[in-house]
């Protein structure tokens, strides 16, 4: 087959127009991040056609499905405002989940997790915030105790 760069247009054109700005909205600012998006994005663009059409649509497809992966989102923790985020990420062509949550506002204290479960992951990481916070003391054994209950 050949092995010149797919042109099917779509997520090219998209590429070369916008660059890096076309994810944007989907992942945080840091700089490795970026970079891993960026790697996938030219990975699954810039295949050789040798894999054909088939290659073309299922490359479209795990990017999609990728990008569904990422999680915003916000509750109340003890009367204070926290946000987290769920950001996936590739190791050793595995899929993992990492984790973030912080309350602006409260405290500069960041409950972090990084896990195989999509569905674990926000729990890990506000056990993770929550240990940091009892620990720093902005929060009491009895305090913890009445938020699990309610």
């Amino acid at each position: 087959g050949e092995h010149a760069a797919t042109t099917d247009g779509t997520l090219v054109r998209a590429y070369q127009e916008q660059g890096p700005a076309l994810l944007q909205g989907v992942v945080s600012s840091q700089p490795s991040e970026m970079k891993q998006i960026g790697l996938l994005v030219m990975l699954l663009v810039f295949t050789p056609r040798c894999y054909g059409q088939a290659w073309e649509q299922l490359a479209v497809a795990v990017a999609e499905k990728l990008i569904d992966l990422w999680q915003l989102g916000e509750f109340q923790l003890l009367g204070h405002k926290c946000n987290y985020s769920v950001t996936p990420k590739i190791r050793r062509l595995e899929l993992y989940f990492q984790g973030s949550m912080w309350c602006p506002g409260w405290t500069l204290i960041r409950g972090e997790a990084l896990t195989r479960s999509r569905s674990g992951v926000i729990g890990d990481t506000t056990q993770d915030f929550v240990r940091k916070a009892f620990i720093a003391g902005l929060i009491t054994e009895q305090e913890a105790q009445a938020w699990l209950t309610t």
